[in-house]
Order: C-alpha cells, then sequence, then structure tokens
C-alpha cells in the first residue's frame, strides 16, 4: 500500500523561509542593540550587518551572521597594550610619534544579546519542528501519529 509522496522540494522551500524568518529577526536585533549601546554611526558598522540563512541540499544548515571585523573586536572588547609606533599625516606629510600605551575597550555584548533576545531560536524549533514532523507522519504513512 502506498502512502502519498514526500515532496522534498515543498520541504526544502518551507524551511528556507524558516530561516529567511529567523534571519531577520537576528539582524534587527542586533540592529537595535546598536542604537541601545550607542554604536549606531561606527563606521558603517550597522550597514555591514547581514544575517541569511544557510541551506543545504535539502535542509536549513543554520543561520550566518556577517559583519566588519570591527563589530566583533567591539563584542570581545580589548585590553591590550600597543607599542610605540610611528604616524604619517597624509595631507601635510608629517610625522609623529606614539608611546606605548594601554588600549582598553569596554566589551559590548551585541551580537550576544541579540542572538538570545531575537526569539529566532524559539521560532526556528516550533517552525523546523512542525515541517518535519509533516515528514515524518508521511513516512509512517500517517498512522497514529497526531501533530498539535
Amino acid at each position: 500500500m502506498s502512502g502519498p509522496k514526500i515532496d522534498y522540494n515543498k520541504i526544502r522551500d518551507e524551511e528556507e523561509k524558516a530561516g529567511k524568518v529567523a534571519a531577520k529577526m537576528i539582524q534587527t536585533r542586533v540592529h537595535s542593540l546598536l542604537l541601545e549601546y550607542g554604536l549606531d554611526d561606527t563606521g558603517g558598522l550597522k550597514k555591514s550587518i547581514k544575517s541569511e540563512e544557510k541551506m543545504g541540499d535539502l535542509r536549513l544548515f543554520g543561520i550566518i551572521t556577517r559583519m566588519q571585523r570591527h563589530g566583533y573586536i567591539l563584542q570581545q572588547g580589548v585590553n591590550t597594550k600597543r607599542t610605540s609606533h610611528e604616524k604619517k599625516l597624509r595631507k601635510r606629510g608629517g610625522k609623529y610619534s606614539v608611546r606605548e600605551h594601554t588600549m582598553m575597550l569596554q566589551q559590548k555584548p551585541f551580537i550576544t544579546e541579540g542572538l538570545e533576545d531575537s526569539g529566532a531560536f524559539e521560532y526556528l524549533v516550533d517552525a523546523l519542528g512542525k515541517i518535519r514532523m509533516e515528514e515524518v507522519i508521511l513516512s509512517f504513512k500517517g498512522t497514529n501519529i497526531i501533530v498539535k
């Protein structure tokens, strides 16, 4: 007895759609946290933040968030000594020396908080659970499995 066939293209499309929604939730939350931390005008950081879904042949593999390098430096903070060096002035052509000094930049966990507070994880758990449960029901031909 053959039951209904599993439409893998439909499953992939639904997972991709769920991934796009979750990626948008993360991106929006990280943008709002940049404003809360006062980092909204930090060298084009807000424009550089992009979240997108990573799809395999059939399944959603994860969500990727990219940004400029200084966003990760702001996330982790800095506590280090900078060596002495000389800098050139571009327009005037002169030089000046910088002595060795301590550089401290307080950690601002906007990425971590954005991922946790966005609600994307909970959304993905629900959405992917429903999508994949439909596949299980079709695989077992719907016998005694109830999804709520």
